[in-house]
């Protein structure tokens, strides 16, 4: 994915979304079914948890809660003793649908935790969303927001396709965590969970990336101020169930370019990345040895881009700093380089 933001990742991915047409929301006190022509979303009013499944079946993919890491402490929504449930329609730039939004409320001292799950009435997938909002006299640190955690039994081995993507990335970086454990008939699923936050924890649990041998300092636990009154929200994550893996792709990719109105090439990138390729041990020998060797024997076949990737690890002044030797190295590679399409791009995080 993405790395656009101070704060977020996801490349690409920048909301442009307007939403229109929201009715007047009704209140209930049961539970909410939201229905398309794939998806069956099933709400709790008991606890507020919601369940993602295909239309037709006899029981949910999965049975999810909404959590907060706030003050380096978590708190679940099924934490909480209230939970209100409405549901209104609405409509946006990849059509109509109907929505229910669940608030839980009554924890002393702590912030109230809200979501917005969504299904469209034409398109085979939803959307969830959720809100951290401070009601509280106080002000808090939020580290993460999570829009779904399912755990153990919670997660049915349906061996149907259930997808999970990131629709946006304003703020935060949405990263996916699934737990599994062995067993003499194969892995089983025993955890879920897609968390809207910072970059340091990809980056550092990463062992090629190189950050947790690096200074201390870069090594920056995501921590925002919620004042009395704010809200901070999640990114948007999408979501489907079915038997057709390549078809939930091919919505995704639909949805990203119509909300983000993006720019279709002629045809196809084709050429080298270096990231994928070398990670943190990009030197410029081994670039130019391939450079070298992908204008010699793919560019008459269309491979014809060069793509040096860095910067993850070295996120203040590093790369523009001519004393580190980076800048001095890049700017060599380019100009030495065989003729082709050549790219050059510093990832930053600070």
């Amino acid at each position: 994915m993405h790395r656009s933001a101070p704060l977020g990742w996801v490349r690409n991915f920048t909301l442009r979304a307007v939403f229109a047409s929201f009715l007047m929301p009704l209140a209930y006190a049961a539970e909410i079914d939201l229905t398309n022509s794939e998806l069956l979303i099933r709400i709790s009013s008991g606890d507020g948890s919601y369940t993602i499944g295909m239309k037709g079946t006899t029981a949910p993919a999965l049975r999810a809660r909404i959590a907060a890491e706030v003050d380096h402490h978590w708190i679940n929504s099924t934490d909480y003793p209230k939970h209100e449930i409405s549901e209104s329609s609405f409509e946006d730039a990849l059509g109509r649908g109907h929505q229910a939004m669940v608030t839980s409320t009554g924890l002393s001292d702590r912030p109230d935790l809200s979501y917005t799950i969504r299904v469209y009435d034409n398109q085979p997938f939803g959307d969830v969303q959720v809100h951290v909002q401070n009601h509280s006299a106080r002000a808090f640190e939020v580290q993460s927001i999570r829009s779904l955690e399912a755990v153990g039994e919670q997660i049915r081995q349906s061996k149907e396709s259930i997808f999970f993507g990131a629709l946006t990335s304003d703020l935060l970086l949405t990263i996916f965590h699934l737990k599994a454990q062995p067993g003499s008939d194969g892995p089983t699923i025993t955890g879920f969970t897609v968390d809207a936050t910072g970059t340091t924890e990809i980056q550092a649990t990463d062992e090629e990336s190189g950050l947790r041998e690096g200074p201390q300092d870069n090594l920056i636990k995501l921590s925002l101020p919620l004042p009395s009154g704010g809200s901070m929200a999640s990114e948007r994550l999408m979501f489907a169930a079915g038997s057709d893996y390549h078809a939930q792709l091919e919505n995704y990719g639909a949805a990203i370019r119509e909300l983000h109105h993006s720019r279709i090439a002629e045809g196809n990138l084709l050429g080298w990345w270096s990231w994928t390729a070398l990670y943190m041990k990009i030197t410029e020998g081994n670039t130019f040895t391939n450079a070298l060797w992908l204008a010699e024997h793919l560019k008459p076949l269309g491979y014809d881009l060069f793509h040096v990737d860095y910067g993850y690890a070295y996120a203040r002044e590093s790369m523009s700093d001519t004393r580190t030797g980076w800048f001095i190295t890049l700017k060599a590679i380019l100009f030495r380089s065989p003729p082709m399409k050549r790219s050059v791009q510093s990832e930053c995080s600070s």
